[in-house]
């Protein structure tokens, strides 16, 4: 570890100066690579095969590779967006959110840091296992937790080298662990009763629904990239770092889908699939490792979200206060064992981020200039940014009627036989209404992000 990586990252939520964007593209693959490989894909592949959708090898996998493809791209476009930026995402959409860009980055900031707690509950039941059984969960979350509010404080370059780290180790680790499964596998799996073209686009939106989480942290990582870096080298780089790790153990996951032992905890299913003893061990640990890849990036996104919320902090502290936040959700979600509920609850509260990328790009589409051109400015100078929150607010209004969630159905999603249109319901509101209402009254567009307090 260089002495950069050794010490938390200076800057807050402004624009990287040129001299430090040395990030080559190719890097933003291992970024994004490494939180791909983990439990939860693996999970998210067994629900194809589920009672309540039933699709069988060849469409559960076609509706696993287009769900991941469609939020690829949302967050590969919005990656190519942060190059231009050069500011975090959340940061820089404050020149059409303005000041109502207070509302996504609170919800975002909550949002993250839950996901993190239910990850961290995932590893730290991991820990749990690699000690026999000898340490309590909420013991198991001590190391978790203290490894991932290292990475958010240590910020960037630290993720960076973590994440080069972790994807050559996850790499190794899953390509055993599929050979292993390998005998498990069921590519003739058939469609079941409840197969249909609605639970096909079920599907669809359950599998896109594990990256678009990662559609307002984009431009976090891709603001360190070269500004002369070729927008198709940024696109493919992140497109693809985002979609191979998740079809691949999405995939395994729907091959598998009726080795998985019931009445467990997801943790001990994996290990005993695994036949426990040295292949439960290397899954233990694979899962250790790329909790801490996803929640050091969760929670370092946090922190810049809740700064773009006007908070001039130090983001260093921000960050550590954050990764203790999360901590202590996840030890209430230990103590109640509440997991489940808070992951379904999330999964519900997700349906703003399509809104909020239609946004984002649409302005992006309408002033293709970098908002690291504008004078920096204060936060009470930013504008009302009418305009954006009330398309966010009606198109993730608008999407309600169509989910197709545990905790909620919509009654278009239920007259549908069950496909969930809430996404693309979501997008379009927003964007069509965002894009008419700039054309009527255009927000004006003379702040960029702010300074931030000097480290």
């Amino acid at each position: 570890m260089t002495a950069d990586e050794a010490r938390p990252e200076r800057l807050g939520i402004e624009p990287v100066p040129d001299q430090a964007r040395t990030t080559s593209p190719r890097s933003l693959f291992a970024i994004w690579f490494a939180p791909g490989l983990g439990l939860v894909p693996i999970g998210v592949g067994t629900i194809a095969a589920a009672q309540f959708i039933g699709l069988g090898w060849w469409d559960g996998l076609a509706a696993i590779v287009l769900g991941n493809a469609v939020a690829g791209v949302v967050v590969a476009l919005l990656a190519v967006r942060g190059t231009r930026a050069g500011a975090p995402q959340m940061a820089s959409a404050r020149t059409m959110f303005g000041k109502a860009i207070v509302v996504p980055s609170v919800v975002n900031w909550a949002s993250l840091i839950a996901w993190a707690a239910v990850n961290a509950v995932l590893g730290a039941q991991a820990v749990v296992q690699l000690t026999g059984g000898a340490a309590p969960l909420w013991l198991g979350l001590l190391p978790i937790g203290a490894g991932q509010a290292v990475l958010a404080v240590l910020g960037f370059p630290a993720i960076s080298r973590y994440q080069r780290f972790a994807a050559v180790i996850l790499t190794a680790l899953f390509a055993m662990i599929t050979v292993t499964l390998a005998g498990n596998v069921n590519p003739g799996l058939g469609d079941g009763p409840m197969a249909s073209p609605a639970t096909f686009v079920l599907m669809i939106a359950v599998a896109a629904s594990l990256n678009l989480v990662w559609a307002v942290t984009a431009a976090d990582y891709a603001r360190y990239v070269a500004p002369s870096a070729k927008p198709n080298a940024v696109f493919t780089a992140t497109f693809l770092g985002l979609v191979v790790p998740t079809v691949w153990l999405e995939a395994l996951g729907l091959a598998v889908a009726y080795a998985v032992l019931p009445g467990r905890d997801p943790v001990q299913a994996f290990s005993a699939l695994l036949g426990g003893g040295v292949m439960g061990t290397i899954g233990l640990a694979a899962i250790g490792v790329g909790t801490l890849a996803v929640n050091g990036m969760l929670l370092y996104s946090a922190s810049l979200s809740l700064m773009a919320s006007g908070l001039r902090l130090y983001r260093p502290a921000v960050a550590a206060v954050t990764a203790l936040a999360s901590f202590g959700v996840a030890t209430a979600l230990v103590l109640v064992e509440a997991q489940g509920w808070l992951e379904n609850e999330l999964l519900i509260v997700g349906y703003w981020i399509p809104a909020w990328a239609a946004i984002v790009l649409i302005d992006w589409r309408r002033h293709r200039a970098p908002e690291a051109a504008t004078p920096p400015a204060g936060f009470r100078a930013l504008p009302a940014g009418r305009n954006a929150v009330f398309a966010l607010l009606l198109g993730t209004m608008a999407a309600v009627p169509f989910v197709d969630q545990a905790l909620f159905v919509g009654p278009v999603a239920s007259a549908l036989g069950g496909a969930d249109l809430g996404y693309v319901v979501s997008f379009v509101v927003a964007g069509v209404t965002f894009a008419m209402l700039e054309r009527v009254s255009p927000t004006p567009r003379r702040a960029a992000p702010p300074l931030t307090v000097p480290a």
